[in-house]
């Protein structure tokens, strides 16, 4: 007995390929989301380990721990002795770098923001490695991986210092800068407020090219351009960060990049 024979006519050929290629599409527009609010909200730790003479060390065990959570991250370093940390969350940082033959390297007190890119370079002592060599009571690292302007509202900050309409974003006028284009705090950026993000300006750009995220996900309306009930509440944001200028491409836009992240 002969099996009937389907032949697809050509508007269900079409069909059916434009299905598969609108679930492509989707697929890669979820996987570029969700890569954007990593890169957004995590951190970066890189740099190189060599020893005393100044000669490379790879194979060296570099592993950030984080102070609050006590999660640890691990890498090792290259044949060039580079090593890069990547997905770090946003808080503080103590480092021990490990090499058969060399003394433990140990630095803490390495604080993370929102899409920070920080080199800390380590030289090894020759020695046991049950010795360690410890720095702290280090000042501010400045930043010089990136040429981004920046500005941090850290969590001390938010939680000590007075705002009317209980949003961080109030706070936005304390950093260098910034200039506020109301007289007066709201809850909500309908009209204006403290929670309207074209209420401000950074070093002259327009406000209405400002963008907010929270963990990575926008807060702006891309219909109106603008924050819709932008409110990051004081009690559930555990730092702000507001980059000015020459920051990353991915952030599309000319104005300033407030990046959020909560408390875990």
């Amino acid at each position: 007995m002969r099996m009937p024979i389907c032949v697809l006519t050509p508007t269900q050929t079409r069909s059916k390929w434009t299905a598969r290629a609108a679930t492509g599409l989707a697929a890669l527009l979820l996987i570029s989301v969700n890569a954007f609010a990593q890169s957004s909200t995590t951190a970066t730790i890189r740099g190189h380990v060599e020893d005393a003479s100044g000669a490379v060390l790879p194979g060296a065990t570099v592993t950030p721990t984080d102070t609050r959570t006590k999660a640890v991250t691990t890498a090792v370093t290259d044949e060039r002795g580079q090593y890069l940390v990547t997905g770090l969350f946003p808080s503080g940082y103590d480092m021990k770098v490990e090499l058969s033959g060399f003394k433990s390297y140990e630095q803490k007190g390495i604080s993370l923001s929102p899409s920070d890119t920080r080199g800390v370079d380590v030289r090894l002592e020759v020695g046991q490695q049950s010795e360690t060599v410890t720095v702290t009571g280090q000042t501010e690292v400045i930043q010089t991986e990136t040429g981004a302007r920046e500005g941090v509202l850290t969590a001390r900050q938010i939680d000590n210092l007075s705002v009317i309409g209980r949003s961080s974003l109030e706070l936005l006028r304390i950093l260098p800068g910034v200039v506020t284009e109301f007289n007066q705090g709201e809850s909500v950026s309908f009209g204006g407020g403290a929670n309207n993000t074209q209420g401000y300006t950074v070093n002259g750009i327009r406000s209405s090219n400002n963008t907010v995220s929270l963990d990575g996900s926008s807060l702006i309306d891309i219909g109106s351009n603008s924050g819709v009930i932008v409110t990051l509440n004081n009690d559930m944001v555990q730092e702000v960060k507001v980059q000015s200028s020459n920051f990353a491409a991915e952030y599309g836009t000319g104005g300033m990049n407030v990046s959020g992240v909560t408390k875990s």
